[in-house]
Parts: C-alpha cells; sequence; structure tokens
C-alpha cells in the first residue's frame, strides 16, 4: 500500500506538472498574438517574427488573440511535458497552450528536426490551437487530422517537392502525403468554394474529393 501511495503521489506530481508548464516555464515575452514562454535569457524577436508571419499566413488569427506557446530547452523536458510526444510541437487538451521541442533562435528551425518545414509545422500547431479554443473538446476531437495537415500547408502555399501529376501514380511516405492533403484541401477551396467552417465542421470524404482530384489531373 505504502509504494502504491508513493507511485500515486508521483503521478499525480506527473500530471499536474506537464499540464502546468509555467512552474517550469516562467518567464514571458509578448509577441503580437503571443505570449511566448520560456525559461532561458535569449533573443526571441527572430523567433517572433517567424509566429506573426504564419499566423497571418493561416487566416486563423484573431485581432484580440493571445494564444501561449512555451518554449522548452532540451528533447528530454519537451518529451515529458507533452505526454511522449514524438512530434515537434504539442498541443495541450486541458489549458489550450501549445509546447514547442527545442528550436534554433537565430533561424527559427527545429533543432534536430531532419527536414521538415518549419513554418508549416508551426501552421499546424496554430491551428489546432485555434480549432480546440473554438470548439467543444469531442467536436474538436472529431476534426481529421489531414485537414489541419492539408489547411496549412495550403494556406502557406511554400514550394512542395511534388507536383500534381504525382498523384495519378500513387507514393509513400509523409511528405508525400502531406502533399495529398494540400492538394485536396486547396480543391476543396478553390474549385468546390467551400468556407473555412464548412472546412473543419462538415463530414467531408477524403477518398470522395482525392478521386475527383484526380480527375482533373490524371487524363
Amino acid at each position: 500500500m505504502k509504494y502504491f501511495l508513493i507511485f500515486l503521489t508521483i503521478i499525480t506530481m506527473w500530471l499536474v506538472a506537464i499540464n502546468s508548464p509555467y512552474f517550469f516555464i516562467n518567464k514571458k515575452y509578448s509577441c503580437e498574438n503571443f505570449i511566448i514562454h520560456y525559461s532561458n535569457e535569449r533573443d526571441l524577436k527572430n523567433l517572433c517574427s517567424a509566429l506573426s508571419y504564419v499566423a497571418e499566413k493561416t487566416g486563423m488569427i484573431d485581432r484580440d488573440d493571445k494564444l501561449d506557446i512555451y518554449l522548452t530547452n532540451s528533447k528530454r523536458v519537451y518529451y515529458v511535458l507533452s505526454y511522449f510526444g514524438r512530434k515537434n510541437f504539442y498541443v495541450n487538451f486541458i489549458n489550450n497552450y501549445i509546447l514547442l521541442s527545442p528550436v534554433d533562435f537565430n533561424n527559427p528551425n527545429f533543432l534536430n528536426n531532419g527536414d521538415l518545414n518549419f513554418n508549416e509545422e508551426i501552421a499546424k500547431a496554430i491551428i489546432s490551437l485555434k480549432l480546440l479554443k473554438t470548439h467543444q473538446k469531442l467536436d474538436y476531437l472529431g476534426i481529421s487530422r489531414w485537414k489541419i495537415d492539408g489547411y496549412a500547408k495550403y494556406r502557406l502555399s511554400e514550394i512542395q517537392e511534388f507536383s500534381e501529376r504525382d498523384i495519378c501514380e500513387k507514393r509513400s511516405g509523409d511528405k508525400y502525403i502531406g502533399y495529398e492533403n494540400m492538394i485536396v484541401t486547396r480543391y476543396i477551396f478553390d474549385d468546390k468554394r467551400y468556407s473555412k467552417s464548412d472546412f473543419f465542421d462538415s463530414n467531408i470524404s477524403y477518398d470522395f474529393y482525392l478521386d475527383e482530384v484526380k480527375s482533373k489531373y490524371c487524363r
């Protein structure tokens, strides 16, 4: 019983810690529509500029928004505070904030991120948090992840390594899947004229619109 209580205490402390990162990351930097929380002194101007640029591109930010973003100093800290997350960002479902894995502040990018697109990852984090804050919890959980991924890439319009013809022959890999999500999303907005609310709140058949996209480009 004694060991069980110790274990229960540790678990409780951990749950409190991971949902209350402000106890450990307690410095603040105001950045337009963001409040950046950090622990070590650093120059956050470049990161602030990158966040503001991405936020504007997403079209998700309202004038009075103040989104909380917590920065971590190491992968280990990020891993613990993100419920052992493996992505470069984590959106807390309980207290509505974004947690980022370690970032290079001189040329904003995730450290050890391979070749992931920093702006697209930040866009996905911002879109996820805005949807969480504007929807009921269960409704948010019902939003397909491909919509968030595709919308982020669609809004940023950054250079992709694939072309429309590539969807004619199904490929594999995370980058291709992301591109496919983007091109389906682009088709839904540009050709089908969906509004943003209809896109995220409607039960859209991905396969149905993927087939229509293939009919458009694979002739």
